[in-house]
């Protein structure tokens, strides 16, 4: 049976998607008819937002009449999702002080048993947000718990509003090291005779198995929900390799450079429709096989940093404190991204069996598989007293205590921008093929070619690939790493 849908102009001139409900969900969902509001009153925009609201519509329609049990872990993401997002929209401009103690007073109160209990209070909000991520039928307990979450959070977010009220604007309890939310299988599984196989639904079912981070699964999601908005449908049985071929034209027309259409636009397309294909559910991924070639102008022109670039910027380091101080000095001595260690928690710098002192990197969610790895600690850092300063850390805590984490909760992110802006604006190593924070790697490739290190010793401290099988054999010993580092000479 066809999927009737349509998009229709509400009476205040906003545009809505509306979408009846198959006969054999009915009883489950309550409903005969989906509507969802597209938020504006452009028809073109609407257009451009209607993939996104079909993959919600699909999920939900999948997930009908399967009960479902969210686990904790799934609870809390989507509880703590929850609160990002309310923190998000109203920490600019906070209520009045009396409102946030008038909340805060009626939910201490419902926390002491007081009036309507905490599962009762926020039961509604739970069921809009199962709703919201195509989840209409979960178990009673799984949606007391949510419920008892939501409450919980309710608090933080009120607490936070007061916070910023009196300017601080600092992390909010919970977020930073909240797991990502995976809808549970039933949410993602194939869709049902009534239902289309979508692109969105495929994705989500991919990044279930996958679990990349929330960043990938936010940036890959958005490629493929443009996709649908170009082809003008969601169905994946229906995508052919001329429409993947067509968008590949577009966007070159549009002005992207080669490799941000190669290495995210039609990766998210490769990936999505390859997973149909290995899951049995598409005969063929019309996507491969599809690229941008690089024109001769594109290719990377960027370069590490001169001897004179790293002198000044590590003597402007020793004037700082905290994070500020010695991230740069771990990546130029280490030539990591600079992610990788702004995201280490101190006991990630550790004393190996046969004594030499690493950053331990390869039980953490990174870049890819081949970045998990530990690097040898060069001497020039032992010098200037990065193991005085780890050993007055908390054990338990991060590498950097005071560097604030940015979205998704990493402080990378945060550290990336900052460290960027103090380069260009206040050292002003101004050269755009210098690259504040990736020309350490840089410089740090042709500090081991000058070394002589091995290629697949210099591959695995940068945390690239092994270059084929052979060099995927066997371990790398530290102390033979040791002996690699020491030949790179001091940056003074």
């Amino acid at each position: 049976m066809a999927i009737m849908a349509t998009l229709t102009l509400r009476p205040s001139g906003m545009y809505e998607y509306r979408r009846r409900v198959p006969d054999r969900l009915r009883g489950h969902l309550g409903l005969t008819e989906v509507r969802r509001s597209l938020g504006t009153k452009d028809k073109d925009e609407a257009k451009r937002r209607v993939p996104a609201v079909i993959a919600e519509v699909d999920r939900m329609f999948s997930a009908a009449g399967q009960v479902v049990t969210l686990d904790h872990r799934r609870v809390v993401a989507l509880a703590t999702r929850w609160l990002a997002s309310r923190v998000s929209a109203d920490e600019a401009s906070p209520p009045d002080a009396d409102t946030i103690d008038l909340h805060l007073s009626a939910l201490q109160d419902r926390s002491e048993g007081y009036g309507m209990s905490i599962t009762a209070s926020m039961s509604s909000t739970a069921n809009d947000l199962l709703m919201s991520v195509g989840l209409p039928n979960v178990d009673q307990v799984s949606r007391d718990a949510l419920a008892a979450a939501l409450f919980w959070n309710s608090v933080t977010y009120w607490q936070t509003l007061r916070r910023r009220l009196s300017g601080d604007y600092g992390p909010v309890p919970g977020i930073a090291n909240a797991p990502t939310w995976v809808p549970p299988v039933a949410a993602t599984a194939a869709l049902g005779e009534d239902a289309a196989l979508t692109m969105p639904a495929l994705f989500d079912a991919w990044a279930a198995e996958r679990k990349p981070t929330q960043k990938t699964v936010d940036s890959f999601r958005s490629c493929v929900l443009k996709f649908c908005a170009f082809i003008g449908h969601s169905d994946a049985t229906r995508i052919t390799d001329t429409d993947v071929v067509n968008w590949k034209d577009a966007l070159v027309q549009s002005g992207l450079k080669a490799a941000t259409i190669n290495n995210k636009q039609l990766s998210a397309l490769k990936l999505t429709l390859g997973y149909g294909k290995s899951n049995r559910k598409l005969p063929t991924n019309v996507a491969s096989g599809v690229s941008v070639l690089v024109p001769r102008g594109e290719k990377s022109d960027q370069r590490g940093y001169t001897d004179a670039e790293a002198r000044t910027v590590l003597t402007a380091a020793r004037a700082l404190t905290g994070w500020r101080r010695w991230l740069p000095f771990l990546s130029a001595y280490t030539g990591t991204r600079i992610s990788e260690p702004a995201d280490a928690a101190a006991a990630d710098v550790k004393q190996s069996d046969d004594g030499v002192w690493c950053i331990d990197m390869t039980r953490r969610l990174l870049k890819n598989d081949s970045s998990a790895r530990a690097i040898p600690l060069h001497s020039a850092l032992m010098a200037e007293g990065f193991l005085d300063y780890v050993r007055s850390l908390p054990a338990d805590g991060p590498l950097f205590p005071d560097l604030p984490p940015g979205p998704y909760g990493k402080r990378g992110a945060t550290a990336s921008k900052v460290v960027s802006r103090w380069v260009r604006k206040e050292l002003g190593i101004t050269d755009k093929r210098a690259a504040p924070n990736h020309a350490w790697r840089h410089r740090m490739a042709t500090m081991h070619r000058a070394a002589k290190i091995p290629r697949d010793a210099s591959r695995y401290l940068r945390g690239y690939a092994p270059e084929d099988d052979a060099d995927d054999y066997g371990t790398h010993n530290l102390a033979s790493l040791a002996e690699y580092m020491a030949l790179l000479r001091p940056m003074g």
